[in-house]
């Protein structure tokens, strides 16, 4: 089992991966990510072990080491806000719309995450009275 620092269950055996860690993640559309796909690379902090956001110079927006945009948690974003996955020659790939966030997290899908998309689409039935 996966246990927090105050000694809450987080992960049972059976939800973790063969080497004891946790499974891949998956977007809404299906594609498999890691969790440092889409986070910035940070200094920490040396006591409470949080993460140092720096701010760019230029424009005052938040980046990492690296001079990418990230928002207030680390994640990697474009202009709009989206969570956003580097590729090997810079290119950026949209991971999670900046709608589909929540409190500045992407949702966290494991392939055991029960999922139902109409939890996202919502009930459009339309009303005829």
């Amino acid at each position: 089992d996966i246990i927090d620092d105050e000694g809450r269950v987080r992960f049972v055996e059976e939800q973790t991966g063969p080497n004891g860690g946790l499974q891949p993640l998956y977007t809404y559309k299906a594609e498999q990510f890691k969790i440092t796909d889409i986070i910035g690379q940070f200094l920490k902090d040396d006591k409470s072990k949080e993460i140092i956001l720096n701010t760019d110079p230029v424009t005052g927006k938040t980046v990492d080491m690296k001079g990418r945009l990230v928002n207030a948690t680390g994640y990697l974003i474009d202009d709009a806000g989206n969570i956003v996955k580097y590729g090997t020659k810079g290119e950026r790939k949209i991971m999670f719309n900046f709608w589909e966030i929540m409190y500045q997290e992407p949702p966290k899908i494991f392939k055991f995450t029960e999922f139902d998309i109409r939890w996202i689409k919502g009930r459009l039935d339309r009303d005829v009275t």
